[in-house]
């Protein structure tokens, strides 16, 4: 054996690493973006500038929530799809970003594989369906009985491709006629309700609670196979012969694909002790938004696989084109 060759063989693998290593040591070197596809004050927007302020405190680096409202959520993921694979642009978004506005939409401008690169879950939710306590029903079962005996005069919110999607499927399962009013986010959608533009809403869960406790809204389902811990009480769609109905969701955090390993890794650690930390959770719970959920990049991509495999056939069994 020749140990020069064996010796310049290890010296040129040693080198190789040097980059990769170099760039895990500098990372962060400036601000971090986190674009989220809601308006400000959304839940998704209020977990993200929690979840950011506490990333920014460990890694002596500022961390900027920017939102990009529209499109389903296309349009902040493009941006980020498109964005410098650096580790400096990042998505935090929900799951139907990657798995139903591909199967519902004819064209997007990414591919939810081939464009991203995941770094860790961030939550994990229920739905929520409920009305104005104004309105004549006070259940789910009610409801449809109502729209049933009142064909058009059911106005549904949603405000994401899931809930446009939940709002269609309740219509063609319960045989109702319903009108969908699409919204841009939750605190428009609360004001629309508020006013009765619209009847009733598909939407997260935590900034219903608050007029659940006034008794200005009344919750009549929750989509999870069970049921929400914030509502015990309230039943699930499954619960109420609505199998179809029935959503598990979660949100995460996603990188554009190329994005380097180590900032990869480094960027999943750093995410991961924000949201595994004590202090973090309290601050989620007492702000009644969705609970933290942490993961290792390779269990949300399994996620996202699993979503697609999961809602494509039913979306195209539906029927359903999103434009």
């Amino acid at each position: 054996m020749d140990f020069r060759i064996e010796r310049n063989g290890l010296l040129a693998s040693f080198l190789a690493l040097l980059p990769a290593v170099t760039v895990a040591q500098s990372f962060p070197a400036k601000p971090i973006r986190i674009l989220v596809p809601f308006p400000a004050g959304a839940s998704l927007d209020l977990s993200a500038r929690v979840i950011g302020q506490k990333v920014a405190e460990s890694i002596n680096q500022p961390v900027i929530i920017e939102n990009r409202a529209g499109g389903n959520t296309i349009v902040a993921a493009e941006a980020v799809a498109r964005a410098p694979a650096d580790g400096y642009t990042l998505l935090q978004t929900l799951d139907t970003t990657f798995t139903l506005v591909p199967a519902a939409y004819k064209k997007i401008p990414y591919d939810p594989l081939r464009d991203f690169a995941p770094v860790t879950q961030s939550s994990r939710a229920a739905y929520l369906i409920a009305g104005s306590s104004r309105a004549p029903y006070r259940s789910l079962t009610e409801l449809v009985a109502f729209a049933r005996a009142n064909p058009g005069k059911i106005n549904i919110g949603a405000s994401t491709s899931l809930t446009q999607i939940l709002a269609l499927l309740l219509k063609s399962s319960a045989g109702i006629e319903v009108t969908y009013v699409p919204y841009k986010g939750t605190p428009p959608m609360l004001q629309g309700l508020a006013s009765g533009e619209i009847d009733l809403i598909i939407d997260a869960i935590p900034l219903y609670l608050p007029g659940m406790k006034a008794g200005k809204t009344i919750a009549l389902a929750t989509t999870a196979n069970t049921r929400a811990p914030q509502l015990p009480d309230v039943p699930t769609t499954k619960e109420l012969g609505f199998p179809q109905l029935e959503a598990n969701t979660w949100t995460g955090i996603f990188a554009p694909a190329g994005t380097p390993d180590a900032i990869l890794a480094r960027l999943n650690a750093e995410f991961v002790k924000a949201l595994d930390s004590a202090d973090l959770k309290k601050r989620i719970d007492d702000a009644v938004l969705n609970p933290l959920a942490s993961s290792t990049r390779e269990e949300i991509g399994r996620l996202v696989k699993e979503g697609i495999a999961h809602w494509t056939p039913l979306v195209k069994a539906a029927g359903i084109t999103l434009e």
